[in-house]
């Protein structure tokens, strides 16, 4: 199979995965582009693009309009590279897609450190990531939560009912526990000098508190 071949299969899957994923139908589909982007594709044809090489009609997204791709990518909010199968990420946001390709973080992490970083208002949650990233004893803390969450299978049920056993995960639990101790204890200078006055920061705590209202007003 060539690369081209091997592009247009994915491409085949991630249209039909990307359109069932919001329940239409191909004829609804086509509808819902016509009355979006004033274009008509075919039912037929929307079949075709998303048949896979086990068909007669596989390939057949290679002869897509460069308009319809468009569309197609805008209208399930991914990016043309995505539906090409060029690449894993599916946001349209070249910065995200940098992000995610330089540090291996999942788009929806991603997503959600920059939802952290659009809420600056307070720089408590930014600021406090970057100085617990930063923190030389992250590796070893990541090390105990791995730890704690791959299964141990090599114990055997004896000693695992002896007195003198200790269980890995409590332990790993009780090590990363304190370990995080001491890094807050570490940043806790850094981190407050960075942060709000103490009227700021009471005046925030008593905005959540009281549901938006401060000083008494909405």
């Amino acid at each position: 199979m060539t690369n081209v071949n091997v592009f247009c299969e994915e491409t085949a899957k991630r249209l039909k995965r990307l359109r069932t994923s919001k329940g239409l139908s191909h004829e609804k589909l086509s509808e819902e582009l016509s009355k979006r982007y004033g274009i008509t594709i075919s039912k037929s044809s929307l079949i075709n693009y998303e048949a896979t090489d086990y068909s007669s009609k596989s390939g057949s997204n290679a002869g897509m309009k460069i308009e319809y791709l468009w569309c197609l990518s805008d209208f399930y909010g991914v990016s043309a590279d995505y539906l090409l199968g060029k690449s894993s990420e599916r946001s349209p946001d070249v910065s995200i897609q940098a992000v995610c390709r330089y540090t291996g973080l999942s788009e929806t992490a991603v997503e959600k450190l920059k939802l952290l970083y659009d809420q600056r208002d307070t720089r408590a949650y930014s600021d406090l990531l970057s100085l617990i990233l930063s923190d030389a004893d992250l590796e070893y803390l990541l090390g105990l939560l791995e730890g704690y969450l791959v299964e141990d299978k090599g114990i055997s049920a004896e000693l695992a009912m002896s007195r003198a056993y200790i269980n890995p995960k409590d332990l790993a639990i009780f090590t990363a526990s304190d370990t995080i101790r001491q890094m807050l204890e570490r940043i806790a200078p850094e981190f407050l000098k960075r942060y709000l006055t103490t009227e700021q920061r009471l005046d925030i705590v008593m905005e959540k508190r009281t549901g938006g209202k401060r000083n008494g007003k909405h």
